[in-house]
């Protein structure tokens, strides 16, 4: 993989052009899902260069179809975003997103979470969504952390719990979720000193464990 690693190599020091001219001929030929994977985020998203949904999807889909569970995810979040293939649609978009989350990938998890607790591409379903949402969780995922504490803020699909909301709004902050932090300090100003003390316990010992492990 001599030549893939001169890609990286390229791609990590922002020379997306080299990056991708070293890696499409490997996709093509060898057609190592690695590769495509690679490919289809350089075309996703390369600073200086234009965004080519179309062609991200093309290779997401090459790589997704060889059981690439990272390119699975991509795949699902790109259709349900409408990116490159407007007309797929969300019912394509949760069977791409479930295979990724099947095969254990927490952003699949994730991502299928959201799509049950919005109803994209299925009914809305609470209890689903967190079931999804946990298993990300544990694997320390911060959206994950995020989207868990909505639904325990709002009590959708388990009982509202503000402090366990507060606790996992922390989490999610500590790792850098920018929306974390807002809704944090919006819960923090409806909380008394003894509820925010004990969501800071709790979130203190995830901390601990570096987020793996530890849901609630």
């Amino acid at each position: 993989m001599a030549q893939f690693e001169r890609g990286q190599r390229a791609y990590d020091r922002g020379d997306y052009a080299t990056a991708l001219m070293v890696w499409r001929p490997l996709a093509e030929e060898q057609g190592d899902p690695n590769v495509q994977y690679a490919v289809g985020l350089a075309h996703e998203h390369s600073p200086g260069l234009p965004a080519n949904y179309a062609e991200a999807v093309r290779w997401f889909r090459r790589a997704a179809e060889q059981g690439h569970a990272d390119a699975q995810f991509q795949l699902g979040l790109m259709y349900m975003r409408g990116q490159g293939a407007q007309l797929i649609g969300h019912a394509a978009a949760v069977d791409w997103m479930r295979k990724s989350a099947e095969q254990g990938n927490a952003n699949g998890q994730n991502g299928l979470g959201f799509m049950y607790q919005h109803g994209l591409g299925m009914v809305i379903d609470h209890a689903e969504a967190v079931k999804w949402y946990r298993k990300a969780v544990r694997k320390g995922l911060a959206s994950a952390q995020y989207n868990l504490g909505t639904m325990y803020q709002h009590g959708q699909g388990l009982p509202a719990d503000h402090v366990k909301a507060l606790a996992y709004y922390e989490m999610a902050a500590a790792q850098g979720e920018p929306k974390a932090g807002k809704d944090r300090d919006a819960l923090l100003a409806r909380m008394t000193p003894q509820e925010i003390a004990s969501a800071r316990r709790m979130s203190g010992e995830c901390a601990k464990k570096n987020y793996k492990r530890c849901a609630f």
